[in-house]
């Protein structure tokens, strides 16, 4: 029972991630990056990374939103994907994109963020 509790009170708080001069509702509303929104944020976020390090799943779709496409991984392990430039299904089409990758532990805490570059087909 005590156990019980302890879960319920640790995932009924959810960590607030604060990071300078980042726009989160600019962020949440550039969708796959295809109002080019992000690439202004993008660089605080990775000036920043470290302070995301070790952050709840929850924590980080709070301060992010939602993914733009997400992946499991081998020992259930979780990776969230944000375009940071206009993504495969926008309309404004481009060579490459890029992408905010955000890598979970199987106790759902993050533990890599990293940038990549894609080709786009």
């Amino acid at each position: 029972m005590r156990k019980l509790l302890f879960f319920l009170l640790l995932s009924g708080c959810v960590q607030n991630i604060e990071l300078s001069n980042f726009n989160k509702q600019e962020w949440k509303s550039d969708l796959m990056g295809c109002s080019g929104l992000r690439a202004n944020q993008f660089q605080e976020i990775m000036a920043q990374k470290m302070v995301l390090l070790e952050k709840s799943e929850s924590a980080i779709v709070k301060l992010l939103g939602s993914p733009d496409k997400n992946q499991l991984s081998s020992r259930n392990q979780k990776i969230y994907h944000y375009y940071t430039l206009p993504g495969p299904n926008c309309a404004s089409k481009q060579d490459s994109t890029s992408y905010l990758s955000i890598r979970f532990n199987a106790v759902g805490l993050s533990s890599e963020v990293l940038h990549y570059k894609q080709q786009n087909n």
